[in-house]
């Protein structure tokens, strides 16, 4: 069983950032791999915003968890940290496939596989493109032909084309939250979630990706069109992790936004 180590890029070490909300990306692609791959995969999913994370630190946990493939998330402001994890990472095994995805690899991917640290960048939407990519890589196919890549080729990069977007939102399973310690973002307090939530424990889900708007700014990683899930008929989930059972209750529902926020009362 291959090992893949998800990292949740911070602002740079040492320092976090107060996340709002645990990596949703990261544990929407662990749930897809998990559900859909005929491999079978053992996932870590570190995230460097909710602590004070030393270089060292990242050392420890790739020497200690020894991952076949190292998966970072990255917004702009955290490009320096990914490339630092990029080297650290080959410098620990050169084996070791570093795939960086997220909306600044999304926007500067000929910038970013300038590192020669980092082999292959995904595309906007990552469930489908990375779940073909891993079994490319064990298949030891041509990746080429893995559509919504970049990758080098010698001292060529070369873009395999924009993957089309998931419109069926249904396919996809819920968040691996089994990969994360939920408690531990309820201690941040932030503008997104304010003080609504501050210091109660929350969960999120995508209720709907894309967004109308055309703001020139924006990454736009799920496109310019709202595709949202089958309307749910619920005023709670059950949410059940070590058999200690939650009642998940909604709290705020925005199709901008794309996310459905939850409060968490044990049962």
């Amino acid at each position: 069983m291959k090992k893949l180590l998800f990292i949740k890029t911070a602002v740079d070490f040492e320092i976090g950032n107060h996340p709002h909300g645990p990596p949703l990306g990261l544990m929407y692609l662990a749930a897809f791999i998990r559900e859909k791959s005929p491999y079978r995969y053992d996932i870590k999913l570190f995230d460097m915003r909710l602590s004070r994370t030393s270089i060292f630190d990242i050392n420890r946990i790739i020497l200690e968890f020894k991952p076949d493939i190292i998966g970072c998330s990255v917004l702009t402001m955290e490009n320096k940290c990914l490339h630092a994890i990029a080297k650290l990472a080959k410098e620990s095994n050169n084996k070791i496939k570093t795939i960086v995805g997220g909306p600044h690899p999304t926007i500067y991917y000929q910038e970013i596989l300038k590192d020669e640290n980092i082999d292959i960048a995904v595309i906007g939407e990552g469930e489908e493109t990375l779940w073909e990519l891993l079994k490319y890589l064990e298949e030891e196919k041509d990746i080429i032909n893995v559509i919504g890549i970049a990758f080098r080729r010698g001292k060529e990069i070369i873009f395999t084309g924009q993957r089309k977007y998931i419109e069926n939102l249904d396919i996809l399973p819920f968040p691996a939250w089994d990969l994360v310690d939920i408690d531990r973002y309820s201690k941040f307090n932030s503008v997104i979630m304010n003080m609504i939530l501050a210091g109660r424990k929350y969960m999120f889900i995508f209720t709907s990706r894309g967004c109308p708007y055309k703001c020139i700014y924006c990454h736009n990683i799920f496109a310019i069109v709202v595709f949202p899930k089958k309307l749910w008929d619920f005023s709670s989930l059950i949410y059940n992790h070590d058999n200690n059972k939650s009642a998940i209750h909604p709290i705020i529902s925005s199709q901008i936004i794309a996310l459905k926020h939850f409060l968490i009362q044990k049962l």
